[in-house]
């Protein structure tokens, strides 16, 4: 996610619900998996557009978060999807190109087991167990937001990656993030954990050869 990105989607937010936030460290997650699944900000614009959109001189709505226009934006994202699909064959199914991700992330993440050592190896078995779980469910119609799931399954399985670690280990791993984090210019405390956590996943992702949990379209 680059900081165009992040800036174009928390200005859209913050300028229609009409009071000086920020987007919450949950939010800037949401941002970043739907960067990451090539999603275009101008979509997920539209989608806060729509969630905000009422009659003239109707009251405006409170929002506190982007979870208000959660609705609205996964409209959005399935509309351009739809579209993208519609380039590419006469009668588009916008969950096709859903189900191909999913069928992509889970051999990237079986393609890493192959060449996976303990304690990747089992690491890479969990998060191959836990996904194949997410997309049953996904097309058993029981997550209406996939990419959310997808990014929220990934911070779960690292957190317990970090949380399972051995003292010496998770402290080195700890230490290494601290020094990189030390010679950003970061004084907002949100961005610092953010930003801190971000660097925490690439370096388990690092140590234990785990690819990125990201439905690509």
């Amino acid at each position: 996610m680059t900081p165009a990105y992040l800036a174009e989607v928390e200005r859209a937010f913050v300028q229609h619900a009409g009071r000086g936030l920020i987007l919450s460290p949950l939010d800037r997650d949401r941002v970043a998996g739907w960067a990451r699944a090539g999603v275009p900000a101008a979509v997920i614009v539209e989608g806060i557009e729509r969630a905000f959109d009422r009659p003239a001189g109707a009251p405006r709505p409170r929002a506190r978060g982007l979870g208000f226009a959660a609705a609205a934006i996964a409209a959005s994202i399935k509309a351009w999807q739809h579209a993208q699909i519609g380039r590419r064959q006469a009668e588009p199914d916008p969950g096709a190109a859903i189900e191909a991700a999913f069928v992509g992330l889970l051999e990237r993440v079986a393609a890493a087991g192959r060449a996976a050592e303990e304690p990747g190896l089992s690491i890479l078995r969990g998060m191959w167990q836990a996904l194949s779980a997410l997309h049953g469910r996904w097309r058993a119609g029981g997550e209406a937001d996939p990419i959310k799931a997808v990014i929220d399954l990934e911070r779960r399985l690292l957190d317990r990656t970090l949380s399972g670690l051995d003292p010496d280990g998770r402290a080195g791993i700890e230490g290494e993030v601290a020094m990189v984090l030390d010679g950003y210019s970061i004084h907002d405390e949100a961005t610092r954990r953010i930003t801190r956590q971000a660097l925490l996943h690439d370096a388990l992702r690092r140590r234990f050869g785990l690819p990125a949990l990201e439905l690509r379209f």
